[in-house]
């Protein structure tokens, strides 16, 4: 897909995006945010979602930081998300994917970004499959929260 090594971007769908319980946790401010969407379903875990394998398509957004501050970006989210590279009981998995990006003007583009997957197929299987609600830019979209999520407003509420 690309080269792992010059990815500067991730893609998030759940308590890390703007405005959520977790977005303040970021380590450097980003270049830039932009919405964007991903293949993949999307599964409600209580007070936070998790993708999975699929054909849906997904809605978040696309945090796009300097080369310089991506290292300690991935240490600082792999520890958030339950993530050890090598890791035999991690909870999620940073995996490389490509975004679609929808800009303003209704342009899309591809972009290769980090995003995280559930790493527990067991997880998953007892877990609500959420479906799509809304239409975003022509497209059947699967976003969190929708209305039977559990929205944390604090972290003990997780």
């Amino acid at each position: 897909m690309n080269d792992n090594a010059s990815i500067c971007a991730f893609f998030v769908y759940g308590t890390l995006k703007q405005g959520h319980l977790r977005s303040g946790l970021w380590p450097k401010k980003p270049i830039s945010v932009y919405r964007a969407t991903v293949t993949a379903d999307l599964y409600d875990l209580g007070p936070y979602p998790a993708a999975y394998n699929g054909d849906g398509v997904v809605l978040g957004e696309i945090w796009e930081f300097s080369f310089s501050d991506v290292q300690e970006i991935c240490t600082v989210m792999d520890r958030i998300e339950g993530f050890e590279p090598g890791g035999k009981n991690n909870e999620y998995t940073r995996i490389a994917v490509s975004a679609c990006v929808h800009d303003a003007g209704g342009e899309r583009k591809s972009m290769v970004v980090w995003m995280y997957f559930c790493a527990d197929g067991k997880r998953i299987a007892i877990a609500r499959k959420m479906a799509p609600t809304k239409i975003f830019d022509g497209i059947s979209v699967i976003e969190w929260p929708d209305s039977l999520s559990r929205v944390p407003r604090t972290f003990a509420e997780e």
